[in-house]
């Protein structure tokens, strides 16, 4: 299949938006994964996907020069430059894996997920290294688990971040709690609560406010919401 225009790269989706690491909310507003950095652009691209084999699919992606600022990345990265990307899946049973890897110039980042259902019990977790000119390197990593009864589930996410080789004192955790109420198979009514707990130099938090709280605060947000999937 090929496909041009604007999506979410898939790099995102193989390795923090997949099953329970997407909850309580699919990874949007207050209660997404804030940690996340990729140079993956969103926009004027061409991508090939694969046919599903036994389970596997690939994508890669090209985005063309002039949409390099269209990132879902802060890293300030350079002007004029093709931007690659690549994703693999594989589902098999109760197993999942994803592997993704997104490049920008001499900025790149590359991740690994698993996912694992048992019964009523979803577990999931992810590595991503990143590797940009003006802040360096960077390890992050996050655990995922939920558990269904019912029409109710209860969500919790923990994600990790190092420092950046080049600024001290900027790493930071994220935790997400959540509980989720499904009253059909499109709708769900959810209540959650997260917290950032940043380093003295770190400045994570919520997509609305991201960079707008000051080095070294801890923001932390409760909330409760409708969400129906057309």
């Amino acid at each position: 299949m090929i496909r041009l225009g604007t999506w979410t790269p898939e790099s995102y989706y193989a390795v923090a938006d997949y099953g329970v690491q997407d909850q309580p909310n699919h990874d949007t507003g207050n209660f997404a994964n804030q940690l996340y950095s990729t140079v993956a652009v969103q926009s004027n691209k061409v991508a090939y996907r694969t046919p599903e084999f036994g389970g596997f699919w690939a994508e890669a992606a090209v985005g063309a020069h002039e949409n390099v600022r269209n990132s879902v990345s802060s890293a300030g990265v350079a002007e004029s430059k093709y931007a690659y990307d690549l994703a693999a899946n594989w589902e098999g049973g109760p197993l999942a894996f994803g592997a993704g890897y997104s490049k920008l110039g001499d900025n790149w980042d590359a991740g690994l997920r698993a996912h694992y259902t048992i019964g009523a019990i979803q577990l999931g977790a992810y590595y991503q290294r990143n590797d940009y000119n003006v802040v360096g390197t960077r390890n992050s990593a996050g655990l995922a688990a939920q558990y269904a009864f019912g029409a109710s589930e209860l969500v919790a996410n923990y994600i990790w971040a190092s420092k950046w080789s080049e600024v001290g004192n900027s790493g930071a955790q994220q935790l997400i709690l959540g509980y989720n109420y499904n009253l059909s198979k499109r709708t769900k009514v959810y209540g959650a609560y997260t917290y950032v707990k940043n380093k003295s130099a770190s400045n994570y938090a919520y997509s609305f406010v991201n960079g707008a709280t000051g080095a070294g605060s801890d923001p932390r947000t409760f909330g409760v919401g409708v969400r129906h999937n057309f």
